[in-house]
């Protein structure tokens, strides 16, 4: 997996677990002399460059969950505690995703979700593969934590929507 791939997976894990775009003014602070040539530069050497609620940066050299195995697995608890499943549909809402099936198995990782739609239910049925999250170890993925992060950064980028 190319680097550009990896920062934007992280970037949609961050984003997620509410992190948020800095502005222009935020970059300008971590500048010793916010000249034009330094944010071109800080913009290169930290992306995603973004920020907590409590304006802590997030800089790409902190921007974990693809290196650690416990900071995707936080991200994997606030899945499961933030995304409903397919036996809470109550009051679902037009575009929202819910897990129908999660599997983990020994070399094989598989989420597949639900949406709500204008017409109804939206389901997994071969046409509608982006409802369909599935990572097999030495076929599209190396390792259990790398299945496990393309996962968790797929659910990111459907609940980031």
């Amino acid at each position: 997996m190319l680097q550009e791939e990896i920062l934007k997976r992280n970037k949609e894990i961050a984003l997620m677990l509410g992190w948020k775009e800095a502005t222009l003014e935020y970059k300008m602070k971590w500048c010793a002399v916010p000249t034009e040539d330094r944010l071109n530069r800080l913009n290169q050497l930290y992306v995603p460059f973004l920020m907590k609620e409590n304006n802590e940066p997030l800089f790409e050299d902190t921007v974990y969950w693809s290196k650690s195995w416990n900071s995707i697995m936080d991200a994997v608890g606030f899945i499961k505690q933030n995304l409903r499943t397919s036996e809470d549909t109550a009051d679902a809402k037009v575009g929202e995703y819910f897990i129908d099936e999660w599997r983990f198995g020994v070399k094989s990782y598989y989420i597949r979700l639900i949406q709500w739609t204008d017409n109804g239910w939206r389901m997994f049925d071969g046409v509608n593969r982006d409802l369909s999250i599935y990572y097999i170890i030495g076929e599209n993925c190396q390792s259990e934590k790398e299945a496990i992060f393309l996962a968790v950064s797929d659910l990111a980028k459907l609940y980031n929507k």
